[in-house]
């Protein structure tokens, strides 16, 4: 019976040793996972706050107040609501292309992606305000298509080469799109202007261990985490030994 148990638990053990080794990379091997949450290209275009226009002696009229509403209901996570300000609107101004994509992004977050995929379907990035740029290119990046996400982000950092928003947007488009040493390049300019962004960093150790630069990822990494404190050890306390003298 003793024979029988410890034959079953060798199995256990040689078992678990092999399920173990199946899911650990082998040492100067790429991981397969190119993707984690804080860097994955479905996380879906931001919700840019409203940001009005100037007030002028100008009556605002109803197209422009409806606009701003949907906006503001988008931002405030209203998203029926804006949807519905938004469709509105664009039934009135079927032209105002910034309004169709920002209407996009509000569909996304609802979780209507083939809706947001769909309607910016065939729009010109060269017709549309950066803010809107920046949320096309994102909606690109959810499709999958890195090379037009690509070309937008370069676009606005040709205007605007010290937005480091737009830089980090465009290293990680790059990354996906299996664009290593591009990716890693953006990187280097986003950490030499941000070298304590403790996530920038993880993400730019990530890029490296794809491209097979695993020591580099490593000491990368190893820059993001606390130091591991050895525990302090007491000195042994000496003895010494005293000679009593001899009675005078």
């Amino acid at each position: 019976m003793t024979r029988k148990l410890t034959k079953i638990a060798v199995c256990a053990i040689i078992c678990c040793s092999a399920l173990l080794l199946k899911s650990t990379p082998l040492p100067g091997k790429t991981p397969t996972s190119q993707t984690s949450p804080a860097t994955s290209p479905t996380s879906g275009p931001e919700i840019a706050q409203p940001t009005p226009s100037a007030p002028n002696n100008a009556d605002i009229p109803d197209w422009q107040v409806r606009w701003e509403l949907a906006r503001v209901l988008g931002y405030s996570k209203k998203y029926d609501e804006a949807i519905r300000q938004y469709n509105k609107l664009l039934a009135d101004k079927p032209d105002l292309l910034d309004a169709k994509v920002e209407l996009a992004a509000v569909l996304f977050w609802s979780q209507r992606k083939d809706e947001a995929l769909a309607m910016v379907e065939g729009i010109n990035p060269s017709k549309l305000k950066p803010a809107s740029q920046a949320q096309l290119a994102e909606l690109y990046a959810v499709k999958q298509d890195y090379s037009a996400a690509e070309a937008i982000y370069r676009d606005l950092l040709r205007t605007s080469p010290d937005d480091l928003k737009l830089r980090l947007k465009l290293a990680q488009i790059l990354s996906w799109s299996k664009q290593y040493d591009k990716s890693i390049e953006q990187y280097g300019i986003v950490l030499k202007a941000k070298p304590d962004d403790i996530q920038v960093r993880r993400q730019y150790a990530m890029v490296l261990i794809w491209a097979g630069r695993n020591a580099e990822g490593a000491i990368e990494l190893e820059k993001t985490l606390p130091p591991i404190t050895q525990p302090s050890t007491m000195p042994a306390k000496s003895h010494v030994t005293t000679t009593s003298m001899p009675a005078e």
